[in-house]
């Protein structure tokens, strides 16, 4: 594959997995033949997408370990860009065992914060 050609599927795959359209699972493993290095972000996380994982959850879309999953797969990647107003969010939502556990409670108020 070449350069542009790598490039484009990778920000491909982070763009599916920003929007979840595939199980996290998955595109985490597509995305392991790409180094982590990398120059400058592919893609970026906005408070819209966010707030569309957290509606997903809330209407029971998804279960509360795929929104953790989901949290902890983008939260440390060099190719994907955080708003730093969600770094917060990452890192609660990705190690519930050692912040508050998803719960409704944790959603509204991340959702009522991102709007």
């Amino acid at each position: 594959m070449k350069f542009e050609e790598a490039k484009e599927d990778r920000r491909r795959l982070l763009r599916e997995l920003i929007e979840l359209r595939r199980p996290v699972s998955d595109l985490v493993d597509k995305l392991r033949k790409y180094s982590w290095d990398i120059d400058a972000p592919l893609e970026s996380v906005e408070a819209e997408d966010v707030a569309r994982i957290l509606d997903s959850y809330l209407s029971g879309q998804i279960p509360a370990a795929t929104l953790t999953e989901w949290a902890d797969a983008l939260e440390m990647r060099d190719d994907v860009q955080i708003d730093e107003h969600l770094f917060e969010f990452f890192s609660e939502a990705s190690s519930p065992e050692i912040n508050e556990s998803i719960s409704t409670e944790f959603a509204r108020r991340w959702m009522s914060r991102l709007i």
